[in-house]
């Protein structure tokens, strides 16, 4: 029997509190690397992150907090 591994990544909210996610999905979209993550113990809620180099060139994970760049995602995502 297989057992499937699940990716977990742990990001910093606002006030610097560490949140676990499970990654669900990861897909390319226009040149740009895209997350699908649900939050470690509620798989409802799925969250869009992207991978973007910051101004030091290392990779960092943020989410997708436009709203045109989500819903044109989303519907590539879910082949809308």
């Amino acid at each position: 029997m297989s057992e499937e591994k699940t990716e977990v990544i742990v990001l910093l909210d606002e006030d610097g509190n560490e949140i676990s996610f499970l990654v669900d999905d990861k897909f390319e979209y226009d040149s740009t690397t895209y997350l699908v993550v649900y939050e470690e113990g509620n798989d409802e809620d799925g969250y869009l992150f992207k991978i973007e180099e910051d101004e030091n060139e290392e990779l960092v994970i943020v989410e997708v907090d436009d709203e045109e760049e989500f819903e044109e995602v989303s519907a590539f995502y879910y082949g809308e």
